[in-house]
């Protein structure tokens, strides 16, 4: 796990993962103001993250995206939206020890 994906995986561990999604992707690959473009790229990323590292059944996966999950609060989301945000949450609900290759921040490490 290079340390790029190291930097999306914590983005999706914190409180406001959206924001830092975004910002970890203008400071690192594409500075646009094209949100759709920039939702595509990061639904790519962060799938190919959880393919490499988690283990998702199929029948998890329709139900993650399933409409009927976002139609309780009355809202029109975009599947772009639903996968994004289905994405970070199995990121964001993973233990550490499921992503290999991840080292703890400067901050959590031993002093020698």
């Amino acid at each position: 796990m290079d340390n790029l994906d190291q930097l999306l995986i914590r983005a999706c561990k914190s409180k406001e993962p959206e924001i830092r999604l975004r910002s970890v992707y203008r400071r690192f690959y594409l500075s646009t103001d094209d949100e759709i473009r920039v939702r595509v790229s990061l639904v790519a990323i962060l799938a190919r993250i959880c393919d490499d590292n988690l283990t998702s059944t199929i029948m998890e996966v329709i139900t993650g995206l399933s409409p009927n999950r976002y139609n309780i609060l009355n809202t029109k989301t975009e599947y772009l939206d639903r996968t994004l945000s289905f994405l970070i949450s199995k990121i964001r609900l993973a233990k550490t020890d499921d992503l290999q290759g991840l080292t703890p921040p400067a901050k959590f490490r031993r002093k020698r």
